[in-house]
């Protein structure tokens, strides 16, 4: 049917809807691989982009929520010639915009096929740092076995020297720091951003007094005392977190019994 058609109308390939979706990326939005490669052979651009945000082919794989045919559509378009690592007009590669949309299927494929995770072209960060500032904890996870120790630790250039643990505490997501524990060889929870804080005093300025007691009791199980809790006490207190001022003084106390 799609070939008949096509052969008798070739505009039509080209044809886009109110949504600006020429067929070819209508058939990946929906799944229809069959379909997306008979467009193909049959002469639709696989370079295509989206007129406004530039997204390719792979970024719209990597929106998708279903797993059906994703490791196959992406092995596709990489055969085809469509980039891995583009950038979007508002600073997504495929695999940073699966973390901001908490796609774990396709962030693992785009990982599968080599996608970088150090990558910080455009904007944001790594992918980490989104999936992590997003509270993906899910998808934070599922990135381990791709971090080397020195990557998991690494700042991150023009986001004020931010690790995803500074990131996590500023947003308060507890269960994407535990993701991080669980999942990256090595978490420098003393390293500190420009401002000289550590995640510990993020947390406190912000308030986060669930993030702040995370963090305390990772220290307590790493064996690691943690030096920095006047200087958090003091940060929490100038912006009024009192919650977060009373939990640091009742460690203190049951720590000095």
């Amino acid at each position: 049917m799609v070939e008949a058609i096509a052969k008798r109308l070739p505009s039509l390939l080209t044809l886009t809807n109110q949504e600006n979706f020429n067929p070819l990326q209508l058939a990946l939005r929906r799944h229809r691989f069959g379909s997306m490669k008979k467009l193909h052979e049959l002469g639709a651009d696989i370079n295509v982009e989206s007129p406004k945000q530039r997204q390719t082919l792979i970024h719209l794989a990597s929106k998708l929520e279903k797993p059906d045919h994703l490791s196959d559509i992406m092995g596709y378009l990489l055969q085809e010639g469509v980039s891995l690592e583009s950038v979007t007009s508002d600073g997504f590669t495929p695999l940073k915009l699966a973390a901001s949309l908490d796609r774990l299927n396709a962030a693992a494929a785009l990982l599968d096929h080599g996608a970088d995770i150090e990558s910080s072209a455009g904007k944001e960060g790594r992918a980490l740092d989104i999936a992590v500032k997003n509270g993906s904890s899910r998808v934070v996870e599922s990135y381990k076995s791709n971090i080397t120790p020195k990557g998991a630790s690494a700042t991150v250039a023009g986001c004020g020297n931010n690790t995803p643990l500074h990131i996590a505490a500023e947003k308060g997501h507890c269960d994407a720091a535990r993701a991080l524990f669980r999942g990256i060889v090595y978490i420098d929870v003393d390293a500190q951003n420009k401002f000289g804080e550590t995640p510990m005093i993020t947390a406190a300025r912000e308030g986060n007094v669930e993030f702040v007691r995370c963090l305390m009791e990772y220290r307590e199980h790493l064996g690691v005392p943690s030096r920095q809790w006047e200087t958090a006490a003091a940060r929490a207190a100038d912006n009024g977190h009192f919650e977060t001022v009373e939990f640091f003084i009742q460690q203190q106390q049951g720590r000095s019994r």
